[in-house]
């Protein structure tokens, strides 16, 4: 996950060209470049990646509570004080906490949106009804028998942590939720036992009987605990990570929304797995945190949005996603041997589309999508083509609060990290765009997430350091520090394998979703050609708008795309 992405300085992998092209589809040979400019990145990446893994795990890397910049924590339900209570919904399976997101526009211009406001309604998933299954057998992390003895090397009890904190997080969800939720434990339990009487013994410590009785809980293997979080109408939930009747059976949230098996290291203690020397938090730190480690576990879409980050570059516009890609998804797997990655995550990226939270970039402080940087300079195109906006300021603009109310809906973002290719003109942009024609950069700065009471008051939440960013006290995910690595060689360390890129499938999704967003917002076709394109016929069908169909406008100036 990269921290703190501003335009970098690097970002001419994929630069735009300045002749006239109507169209998204590249050139053979800005394809084959871009592939080239793709390759030599994700190669290198590959390279340090196994040259890191060969020595030390940085510490840096296990430094889990980093990405809580500004999550917020699972707050107490006082369901008995109606001004307290938590407001709660239930859809698909799930209950949730209703929210809503804030954010406000730093003073800047003199187009009166300075000081405006943005909501979006949010809601965080705390109930399922049907858990996923969790398997045993994943050696991913495990070191092999002839590296055991060297420094570093301890018992794999990865398994064992991610049992104990789903039992941690569902208890102490059971203690906020209050009302009709229960943590009922059966008579069955892990067998207590000497680590003389067999090799597959896990060591807990000296432990009282209380701290005993819950190990033996959590490391059964059969259920020994439901946690009920509570009841709506006829239907039970139960805790987002809750254990269920077939042994084993876990719910780990993100795996439940898209219906995975997430599969772990069996457990025994002859498995060994290589770590770093890190400081570990005391309890009661740990303790202060666990309400936002929750929040960030139970919103599957900001994990799955932070986790699909990795394979998103602001260079790279939306229709050259697929040579982007291509390296990294088909061919870096068979060089370094993935037998048992995480399939879905490939299969989100490869789609072009994978899913977005407009929370995940203030939240982890990692931008996600060209929405989340500001950009620089000023929107006008130099001297020579002044009545020009780039579409990705032209985007960003239309994002923003409108400085007079029309009747279009740019409310949410459009699903596509990917940045729209090309430039546009002020004149044929909306209005909501041509007021900031002379404005400096506008900044779109987070200010808190809120809960809704059942009374119908909200409670904000400024999140766990809520003093990150900028001097009004919120944070601009849009303008993180640059803290990219240095351009790197690749080196002869392994052999990646060359594949021919045998389609663009990627590349389309994103041009139609970003390019859609635009068509589906209640502005119609807009006139440059290139919303005309071939790649966005199936855009053009689906769209009813009267003018969609009507408009036959010739766009001079309409950008290059290749």
């Amino acid at each position: 996950m990269r921290e703190g992405h501003e335009t970098r300085q690097s970002s001419d992998i994929y630069k735009v060209p300045t002749q006239s092209r109507q169209c998204l589809e590249t050139t053979p040979g800005a394809l084959d470049e871009s592939l080239h400019e793709a390759r030599l990145y994700w190669h290198t990446l590959a390279e340090t990646a196994v040259e890191n893994l060969e020595g030390d795990i940085a510490p840096r890397a296990l430094r889990v509570r980093e990405l809580l910049k500004r999550v917020p924590s699972i707050p107490h339900n006082h369901v008995h004080d109606r001004q307290a209570a938590l407001a709660t919904f239930s859809s698909n399976g799930r209950l949730y906490l209703r929210a809503q997101t804030t954010w406000k526009v730093a003073d800047g211009g003199d187009c009166g949106v300075g000081g405006k406001q943005k909501t979006r309604a949010a809601a965080v998933p705390i109930g399922v009804q049907r858990p996923t299954p969790l398997r045993f057998g994943n050696d991913d992390f495990s070191v092999a028998e002839r590296d055991i003895d060297k420094p570093g090397v301890q018992c794999n009890m990865i398994t064992v942590l991610v049992l104990a904190w789903l039992y941690i997080f569902s208890a102490e969800l059971v203690e906020r939720m209050q009302g009709g939720s229960t943590l009922a434990y059966t008579d069955s339990g892990a067998e207590v036992t000497s680590l003389d009487d067999t090799c597959n013994a896990i060591d807990v410590g000296n432990v009282d009987e209380n701290a005993a009785r819950s190990w033996a809980a959590i490391l059964s293997p059969s259920p020994v605990w439901r946690s009920t979080i509570m009841h709506s109408g006829c239907s039970r939930f139960l805790s987002p990570w809750s254990t269920t009747v077939d042994a084993f059976r876990v719910t780990l949230p993100t795996h439940n929304c898209y219906g995975m098996a997430a599969t772990l290291p069996d457990i025994h203690a002859q498995s060994h797995i290589r770590v770093p020397d890190a400081q570990t938090p005391n309890a009661d730190e740990l303790y202060k945190d666990i309400s936002y480690y929750m929040a960030l576990s139970c919103d599957f879409h900001v994990v799955i949005s932070s986790i699909c980050g990795v394979f998103w570059e602001p260079s790279v516009p939306c229709n050259k996603v697929s040579p982007w890609l291509h390296p990294v998804l088909h061919e870096l797997p068979a060089a370094l041997d993935f037998t048992s990655s995480p399939g879905y995550i490939e299969v989100l990226a490869t789609i072009g589309t994978p899913p977005l939270d407009p929370s995940g970039s203030a939240w982890t402080g990692c931008p996600q999508s060209f929405l989340d940087l500001s950009g620089t300079g000023p929107y006008a195109e130099p001297s020579g083509s002044e009545g020009q906006i780039t579409r990705p300021d032209a985007w960003r603009l239309l994002y923003l609060p409108p400085a007079v109310e029309d009747d279009l809906h740019y409310e949410s973002p459009p699903f596509s990290p990917w940045e729209p290719v090309g430039t546009t003109t002020f004149e044929t942009s909306a209005i909501r765009v041509r007021v900031h024609r002379h404005c400096p950069r506008h900044r779109l700065v987070y200010r808190c997430w809120s809960w809704l009471r059942q009374d119908g008051l909200w409670t904000d939440d400024a999140g766990l350091e809520p003093d990150r960013g900028s001097d009004d006290g919120g944070v601009d995910a849009r303008c993180l520090p640059v803290q990219d690595p240095e351009p790197l060689e690749p080196g002869n360390k392994i052999k990646i394998p060359v594949r021919p890129l045998i389609d663009q499938d990627a590349s389309i999704a994103a041009s139609c979703e970003v390019f859609g967003w635009v068509m589906r917002n209640c502005e119609g076709l807009p006139p440059e050609s290139i919303f005309r394109d071939k790649w966005l016929q199936d855009e053009d069908e689906d769209d009813e708008s009267e003018s969609f169909h009507s408009a036959d406008c010739s766009d001079p100036s309409d950008a290059c795309c290749c």
